[in-house]
Parts: C-alpha cells; sequence; structure tokens
C-alpha cells in the first residue's frame, strides 16, 4: 500500500469498516476475507490489544482490536463478531461493522495532527471517500507495531 501516497493516480479499491464512531478502510490488496465469528478463545498474558485465537477452517487466527490501539475502549464481541482477516499473516482485526468495497481514486493524505494518530503505525492516512473522510489502515504498519508492542518496546 505504500505507493497509494499522494501522487499516485492509479484507482485501488478498500474495504469500508467502522470502529466506534471511525470510518476507517484497508486496501482490498491486503484483506483475505472478511468473516464472522460467534467464539474467540481468550490468550492469557496476551497484550491487551490481543483478544485471542478463532479457528478458521481448521487454520489458527490471531484476533487483535485495533479499536484498543487507537486509544478506544475494547470492542464487545457479540454472537456474530465481524473480523477481517489480513493477508500477510494469520492475523484478524475484530471491527464493529463491515461496509462495501469503494472504489478510491485518488492517493491517501496525511493523518491531520489534530486527530492523535500521527505517531501511530496501524494508520497510513486519510481519502475522502464521497466527502466523508476514512482512516486507512496499513497492514504492513499494524502488524509490525502489533509484534513492537507485545515485546514491551513501543508505548
Amino acid at each position: 500500500m505504500g505507493d497509494n501516497n499522494g501522487s499516485d493516480t492509479r484507482g485501488w479499491q478498500v474495504v469500508r469498516f467502522t470502529i466506534d464512531d471511525l470510518s476507517m478502510g484497508i486496501d482490498i490488496l491486503g484483506v483475505r476475507e472478511v468473516t464472522v465469528i460467534a467464539r474467540i478463545t481468550p490468550v492469557q498474558q496476551a497484550p491487551s490489544f490481543v483478544r485471542g485465537l478463532i479457528n478458521l477452517r481448521g487454520q489458527t487466527v490471531t484476533v487483535v482490536d485495533l479499536g484498543v490501539k487507537l486509544g478506544r475502549p475494547g470492542r464487545t464481541v457479540g454472537e456474530q463478531a465481524h473480523v477481517i482477516v489480513l493477508k500477510q499473516a494469520h492475523v484478524g482485526i475484530l471491527i464493529d461493522t463491515i461496509g462495501e468495497i469503494v472504489p478510491v481514486a485518488g492517493g491517501i493524505e496525511p493523518v491531520p495532527s489534530t486527530m492523535g494518530f500521527v505517531e501511530n503505525d496501524a494508520i497510513e492516512g486519510v481519502v475522502n471517500l464521497e466527502h466523508d473522510p476514512v482512516l486507512i489502515v496499513s497492514p504492513e504498519g499494524f502488524l509490525d507495531s502489533m509484534v513492537t508492542n507485545s515485546r514491551g518496546e513501543k508505548a
């Protein structure tokens, strides 16, 4: 996704979703699938953003709560929680609601400093979709910050 910054004019697509009141998106090329889960098995002594593990067709997937990494309260896992499973690793992001796949004509702009996510590696930037600003999750940055955070090297 790094080549989607302001100067790139190729079209690309994002999967829209929400966490709390945040409108978010992730490049569809970084998504393996979106699934509904009923149960997450907790993991003892895991970092606060790790909600637990799920079995996805015989494969163990770590479910993380991006909201916690963004300073939000943890997601409530109901009977039908949505998870976006990333292609790069056996990791899924717990979300509140899933939206549509939307085309993006332009590039990613920097996150405004007033939003407080400027120093968060999980957020790559922001795009405007139909006059609605959408925070773009960086799968690479998210996974890197997850590893760093679990080692206690970064707040």
